[in-house]
């Protein structure tokens, strides 16, 4: 029996290494992507990045580098509120140690949104009775942030839809590719409007398949579900507090879109309208959130800089912007690291609310 049990030890600890050594080489194979996708983009852009930032006027360099500071506001903002409606009272201190520490992870593992993990372990570890509901933010957090995504895109490519249809065949597979992007961005911000949105009814099929289900499974099983329910519909419910944490979510869209527009003027770019790089952000975002890269790094440099070029810009100009860009993102998820070295993930209980009704007078708060 013994032998058994070692024997089990030992082939759990080798599926693990396994597992383990698997997850290393697709993180070494996303940086030898991320490496070839920018080294191809400066190579066919003939783009010298280092002479441009020589180049550049120092003082709004700078402010291009602190710029990105109001995005990382946004988003720890926009999860700050989240977690509060649950009740999980974290300082706004906290929240910007765990979201930095999750943008740092972001470097060595791929996708843009891998980082969840760490926000995930905090919040398990900093919580006992609320696990669900701060599993739920998190993912609610995400999906904000995804929404967002998608309406800034829908709305900038429906705008630009005209000129866009218009490039000529040189570009035909940006076309179908924005094209692709933003049908997708409307149509995925759509279904999300009408599930939050539309109004439960227990009466109807779903509510009837739901009230079945949840008799047949285990009662702990029922347990989780009907707890992830109530931070479900909590969200559901406080359609204001929602708005607010999409609007930071837009905004944030808008606001690294000046940002690329920041770096531009920086470097001398002056061909390209505003509303040029709001299209070159979305698409790039976009296609950077398919999990090939660490961070997305390379996806996101491409995709910007074949609209940069579609829309005029100069080559090396439509080279350098976006590898700027991508190089501010890296100095601030390395600052990032600063923070997950501080912080602290062993287990302490946080202030975790009781009265439901509490959530309430929080939402309140924040409509007025």
């Amino acid at each position: 029996m013994n032998l058994v049990s070692e024997i089990k030890t030992l082939y759990k600890m080798r599926t693990f290494t396994i597992k383990k050594c698997l997850r290393f080489i697709r993180l070494l194979i996303g940086v030898a992507i991320a490496y070839v996708l920018i080294h191809m983009l400066i190579r066919s852009t003939g783009a010298d990045v280092k002479a441009e930032i020589f180049k550049a006027n120092r003082f709004l360099l700078t402010i291009s580098v602190l710029w990105f500071t109001g995005s990382i506001y946004f988003l720890v903002e926009r999860l700050y509120i989240l977690l509060r409606i649950q009740d999980i009272h974290l300082s706004r201190w906290e929240v910007t140690k765990v979201s930095m520490s999750s943008y740092f992870l972001n470097i060595i593992l791929p996708g843009a949104v891998s980082g969840d993990l760490i926000k995930m372990i905090y919040l398990f570890k900093k919580t006992e009775k609320k696990k669900a509901e701060a599993l739920l933010t998190i993912f609610w957090d995400r999906v904000i942030g995804m929404v967002g995504l998608m309406v800034v895109a829908s709305f900038i490519i429906a705008l630009y839809l005209p000129r866009i249809t218009s490039l000529g065949s040189k570009y035909y597979y940006l076309q179908i590719s924005v094209l692709t992007v933003g049908f997708g961005s409307f149509m995925g911000a759509l279904i999300f409007f009408l599930l939050v949105f539309q109004s439960y009814r227990k009466n109807s099929f779903a509510g009837k398949l739901f009230e079945w289900g949840h008799r047949k499974i285990p009662k702990k099983i029922a347990s989780i579900v009907d707890r992830l329910t109530t931070a479900l519909n909590l969200f559901r419910k406080n359609s204001k507090v929602m708005f607010k944490t999409l609007s930071l979510s837009i905004f944030n869209h808008f606001w690294l879109s000046a940002n690329l527009f920041l770096i531009g003027y920086c470097v001398g770019e002056h061909i390209m309208q505003f509303g040029d790089y709001i299209l070159a952000t979305q698409f790039g975002n976009l296609i950077a959130v398919f999990p090939i890269t660490p961070g997305g790094i390379g996806l996101r440099d491409a995709s910007s800089a074949l609209v940069f070029q579609a829309f005029g810009s100069q080559t090396a100009k439509a080279g350098t912007i976006p590898v700027i860009m991508t190089l501010i993102i890296l100095f601030w998820r390395l600052v990032g690291g600063f923070f997950f070295i501080i912080t602290n993930f062993s287990e302490s209980k946080v202030n975790e609310g009781i009265i439901v009704n509490e959530r309430e007078d929080y939402a309140r708060k924040l409509m007025q």
